[in-house]
Order: structure tokens, then sequence, then C-alpha cells
């Protein structure tokens, strides 16, 4: 998985992935996700949705907490709080979990 932090409240998605981008990552078979400060998904690809059980459109504004199980919220949320304090990137965080049952 990889996550892009936004800070700035002008960071709107339509702007922040132009076209081509959100093409690529659309199309990828890596899974990508955008948050925001409290760590709602702004941005989720097909590939990250599929591995978290749920479709694009549940993430969208909801909290990892919203989506993912307990243990994987306390392993991810730390990391990307991490981009937000620091702005340098994480890269390949691989970890298994399960996605909430409703």
């Amino acid at each position: 998985m990889s996550a892009v932090a936004l800070d700035a409240p002008e960071a709107k998605m339509p702007n922040l992935l132009s076209c081509c981008w959100k093409k690529l990552w659309d199309a990828s078979p890596v899974g990508y996700a955008v948050f925001d400060p409290e760590i709602r998904f702004l941005y989720i690809n097909p590939a990250l949705a599929l591995m978290n059980d749920a479709p694009v459109e549940r993430h969208i504004g909801n909290k990892l907490s919203d989506i993912l199980e307990p243990k994987t919220v306390e392993v991810l949320e730390p990391i990307i709080r991490s981009v937000f304090e620091t702005g340098n990137p994480v890269e390949r965080v691989d970890l298994v979990g399960q996605a909430v049952q409703d």
C-alpha cells in the first residue's frame, strides 16, 4: 500500500490527482490511498479497495477505523501520522489484516 498525506486544506482531489495520475493509480495492481490529517480517505484506488474488501465509495470520507480491523489500524495510523508530521514518505509497508465486517 502507498499512502499520501495531505495537510493543505486547499488540496482537493480533482487538483491533487491529474487525469493522468488518477488513470495510472486506478489501473495499478498496487494499492494507493490519499488521506487527510484526520486519517480519512480522500482517494483510494480499486486495488486497495479490493484488498480492504469494501467498495471505493465506502472508503471516501471514512477513517481507517471505519474500514479496517483495530489491529491493522494500530499499525497503519501512526505511520500515516508520521508522514503528516515529518513530511517524509514511508515505503514498503506490508501487513496482513482483515476488513471490518458490517
